[in-house]
């Protein structure tokens, strides 16, 4: 309001100066020139009258003291206006001098206020900053811990899943031991049987001698042949049963050699997507490597998050080569076990078919003696006979026996053998599923931190113009040889000089911490500092503020 005052005064002063100057100005014309005065002359005319014609007329005598008064008068008049025209003058110069310092005052006020409002503004946006990145490291933590939990889930079921596949797998095996065991009672009961038919047989050869009848053509002698091929048949039979239980075990044998195959399947596919991923990673680092190349000119904080970035992609590298070691001794070793139990199963197979064929050889050959010894019954006496086949047929049984002990003993340690290398399978296949969940965890950390280091690369911000929105004048408004006026000193201390220089920086390194989907805030806007620590007037220029914006992505 002062300074609309101020200039309503001032504008009054130019109008009534305009006024006295055009007075001035006429009365001035009646002057003659060199300064000479006033003097009326004889032959004026005087105008006479409005609806008459005009007249010539002469002055009088009695005039012309008149005349000489009032050109007294007139320049009397003369030195006051000259006078009225230089305190004037005066006065205008003193009060554009006191203008002008007002003005100087107003302008420094508006600029400080302008300066603390923009260092306010600047405090509310770092506060903002702040708390926009607590909450979003608050909603990162969430997210892991529930990606934690979720994860525990999963193993947790996946571990029962294969507790329940185990414990199926021990009840076949148990299943199986049943019936090899029934196998042997059965096995046992017929040697019983044949025990027992061996005593009848002593039985019947005794009475046989007693009643001492000739041994051609008797009826005695069919049944004995019967029962020796009933033996035969059975015999037939148990090599038949344990041919089954023979093709059983190469069916299993089989289906370990096909778990192999899918093991060896799962791993290459895995082999496979650690290549993807390799490949994702070599690409991402060719980016990096260019945006590096472009980015030269960066800050120390990208620095710093680019020496990062290197020592994320050495450990990596690292643990890509030390899982590539460990697949490969992991897939080596699994086709190692897997040929040496399949080779030792078939040979294990393989001597016990030649053992059952060997026996089965040795009871034919067994019944062909007995066959003769039969027809030879004929010719020679019972007693010497039947002592003899006593002998072979114990000695017999004593081998059926220790090859029956055999085979339980073999069963024993190829359960242990399965016990041993299910337990083997289980903790690699533990380890191996540990690995790869830390390297998909590693691989999805890399993306989001490489994702957030692009975002912040390419964040474009625009900012207003530092160029004059008038025109302006070429020369400075202020002279070099005018001297500031001695109220306001030549250079004056603005608030604004502890302002922080580097406002361009970012305000942490914490940026690499947010989720992939977030776009970081912009950094605040630059201000040269240099204006209010040299000079403290206001610039000529004019200096638009506004708040950047961020381009839609």
């Amino acid at each position: 309001m002062a300074e609309l005052d101020l200039i309503r005064e001032l504008n009054i002063y130019s109008s009534e100066e305009d006024d006295l100057r055009n007075n001035v100005l006429a009365l001035e014309s009646y002057r003659v020139v060199g300064d000479e005065s006033l003097r009326p002359s004889l032959a004026e005319q005087r105008k006479v009258g409005f609806f008459r014609l005009d007249r010539p007329t002469q002055t009088e005598v009695t005039e012309i003291v008149d005349l000489q008064e009032m050109t007294e008068v007139l320049q009397t008049l003369l030195q006051d206006v000259n006078i009225l025209k230089r305190e004037i003058h005066t006065a205008r110069g003193l009060m554009l001098a006191d203008f002008e310092s007002k003005l100087q005052k107003k302008a420094l006020e508006l600029y400080c206020r302008i300066n603390s409002r923009v260092d306010e503004l600047e405090k509310m946006h770092a506060d903002r900053v702040g708390v926009i990145r607590r909450a979003f490291r608050q909603q990162l933590s969430d997210a892991l811990s529930n990606v934690a939990s979720i994860f525990d889930k999963n193993y947790q079921n996946k571990m029962n899943s294969d507790q329940k596949k185990k414990n199926a797998k021990a009840d076949k095996l148990e299943a199986k031991i049943r019936e090899l065991q029934g196998v042997i009672q059965r096995n046992d009961m017929v040697i019983e049987m044949l025990k027992t038919q061996l005593a009848q047989y002593s039985k019947q050869a005794a009475e046989e001698e007693e009643e001492s009848r000739p041994p051609t053509k008797s009826p005695s002698i069919n049944p004995e042949l019967d029962d020796l091929r009933e033996n035969v048949f059975n015999l037939e039979n148990k090599v038949s049963e344990l041919e089954k239980a023979l093709d059983t075990k190469t069916d299993l044998a089989a289906n370990l050699s096909d778990e192999v195959d899918g093991i060896t399947k799962k791993l290459e596919q895995e082999k496979r997507v650690t290549r993807q991923l390799q490949e994702e990673l070599e690409n991402l680092r060719e980016n990096s490597e260019q945006e590096m190349a472009e980015a030269r000119r960066m800050s120390l904080a990208e620095q710093q998050i680019l020496e990062l970035q290197r020592q994320i992609e050495q450990q990596r590298i690292e643990m890509e080569q030390e899982m590539n070691e460990k697949t490969k001794q992991a897939r080596d070793e699994v086709l190692s076990m897997a040929r040496s139990e399949a080779a030792a199963m078939a040979d294990s197979e393989g001597k016990k078919v030649m053992k059952l064929m060997e026996e089965k050889k040795k009871l034919e050959e067994q019944l062909a003696k007995e066959r003769a010894l039969v027809a030879e019954l004929s010719k020679k006496k019972a007693e010497p006979v039947v002592e003899k086949k006593e002998e072979k047929v114990i000695t017999d049984v004593d081998k059926i026996i220790l090859s029956e002990q055999k085979w339980r003993v073999m069963v024993a340690k190829m359960k242990k053998e399965l016990e041993k290398t299910h337990k083997m399978w289980e903790k690699k296949f533990a380890i191996l599923q540990h690995s790869l969940h830390a390297l998909k965890d590693e691989s999805f950390l890399r993306q989001t931190l490489q994702k957030q280091a692009a975002t912040l690369h390419h964040a474009a911000v625009s900012y207003a113009t530092d160029t004059p929105l008038a025109i302006l004048p070429t020369r400075p408004p202020n002279s070099p040889t005018k001297k500031p006026l001695p109220e306001i000193p030549s250079r004056a201390k603005s608030p604004a000089n502890g302002l922080i220089d580097d406002e361009n920086q970012v305000m942490s390194d914490d940026d690499q911490g947010l989720p992939p989907g977030v776009v970081p805030l912009p950094t605040p806007p630059a201000r040269n500092l240099t204006d209010c620590a040299d000079d403290s007037r206001p610039s000529t220029r004019t200096h638009v503020v506004m708040i950047p914006s961020v381009e839609a992505q």
